[in-house]
């Protein structure tokens, strides 16, 4: 993947500037679809490559903080409007702006303003904004408002509701947990709801709650613990690397792949409907793999200088009842499994199998290419946040 065919550029820009850096009289409209991928952290860098090699039918246009300040209502307006002035109609604008905090959710915790206006006011406005200028939303939200797993009681009847689950769950109920996952119709149970949930999650099903209820121009794409060959700061696998502890639990999550290669679907086919998608790859990630892979991995990392050989490089299993108390974390975390069965279908794919092998290709990965410095300005390790004089300040970030 490369950047050759992305458009980073404001609309003052185009008379003079075509993907690729070519110059050019004046910007030629084209028959090409035009997507705007609004935030350009981990997430938008990763997605606007991958849709760029399409280069025959997308043309990709990105934008960040520093070239518009796109949370003012009125600037995002008159960008897009000023783009069509220039001949690009834009068809589907991609939000992958959202706080997560720098390290994990808890700073999310520490931020309730920031939390709010980036996780939930902006996405609502933005989804404002498609819905007045007729423009397709694709909203990359989260699945960590589900915990454990659904259960179905002894009449077949769904049980979601957190009190009604541990009702059921403590009851001679002869209903079981349903280990295919949540579905994308189950209501929440570690989000609004539940007094329990993160300050992250409570705000991420409510932007979910509006977007799809105020608006009809708008996919709700449910991702949880992203992560790829490329190690950027904010993957998972980085961040598994840089933690000492690590739970013994499964959990769904994203292969980055296949969420690109469905929103890529969605843009190319134009006929998905509009709705709520749980993007989670086939088969769990869970700990124990990540530390034999990473054991088998450890000497070579060193070796590279990719792992400090004075750290505690040692990683330890632990069960979930330990993790609060040995982590040192503020808020409760989701470990649940999502059933994606209605977004393969929607595009006639499989997604990809976790399992040791894409782990191993991922760990690989690293050993040839390093972290991904376009976004990582340096590896985070443990103690980064440890110690009290090296807590960063909390900006906004995009995903």
């Amino acid at each position: 993947m490369t950047d050759e065919n992305i458009i980073d550029v404001t609309p003052e820009d185009l008379e003079e500037t075509l993907p690729g850096g070519d110059e050019k009289d004046s910007y030629t409209p084209n028959d090409k679809i035009k997507v705007l991928i609004i935030g350009k952290g981990y997430m938008g860098d990763s997605l606007s490559k991958f849709l760029s090699v399409d280069s025959e039918n997308l043309e990709v246009h990105t934008i960040t903080r520093t070239q518009l300040d796109y949370l003012e209502k009125d600037n995002l307006i008159n960008f897009i409007n000023n783009y069509q002035e220039q001949g690009v109609d834009f068809t589907y604008v991609v939000n992958c702006v959202g706080f997560t905090g720098e390290r994990n959710i808890d700073e999310v915790k520490g931020n309730p303003e920031l939390n709010f206006y980036l996780n939930v006011y902006f996405p609502i406005m933005l989804g404002s904004i498609c819905d007045e200028l007729n423009l397709s939303l694709i909203h990359i939200g989260s699945g960590c408002i589900y915990t454990d797993l659904p259960y179905n009681d002894d009449e077949g009847n769904r049980i979601s509701s957190s009190k009604l689950y541990r009702e059921k769950i403590n009851s001679n109920d002869a209903g079981g947990n349903d280990p295919t996952g949540w579905r994308e119709n189950d209501i929440p149970n570690f989000g609004i709801g539940n007094i329990d949930s993160s300050e992250y999650s409570k705000a991420k099903h409510q932007s979910e709650l509006l977007l799809t209820n105020l608006y009809n121009n708008v996919y709700a794409l449910r991702i949880r613990l992203p992560f790829s060959e490329e190690w950027y700061h904010k993957s998972t696998l980085s961040k598994l690397l840089s933690y000492k502890n690590i739970v013994k639990s499964v959990n769904s999550a994203t292969y980055l792949y296949d969420l690109h290669n469905f929103i890529y679907n969605v843009i190319i086919s134009g006929e998905i409907p509009y709705g709520i998608y749980n993007i989670t790859s086939n088969g769990t990630l869970d700990g124990e793999t990540f530390i034999k892979v990473y054991n088998d991995f450890k000497d070579r990392l060193i070796e590279k200088e990719l792992l400090d050989k004075n750290d505690d490089l040692d990683k330890e299993l632990i069960e979930l009842n330990e993790f609060k108390d040995k982590c040192r974390i503020v808020e409760n975390r989701s470990f649940t499994i999502l059933n994606n069965e209605i977004a393969q279908e929607a595009i006639g794919a499989t997604f990809t199998e976790i399992n040791e092998e894409l782990l191993v290709r991922c760990f690989e990965n690293l050993l040839e290419n390093g972290y991904n410095t376009d976004i990582l300005t340096k590896h985070l390790r443990s103690e980064d946040f440890e110690d009290p004089d090296n807590q960063k300040e909390l900006t906004e970030s995009d995903l």
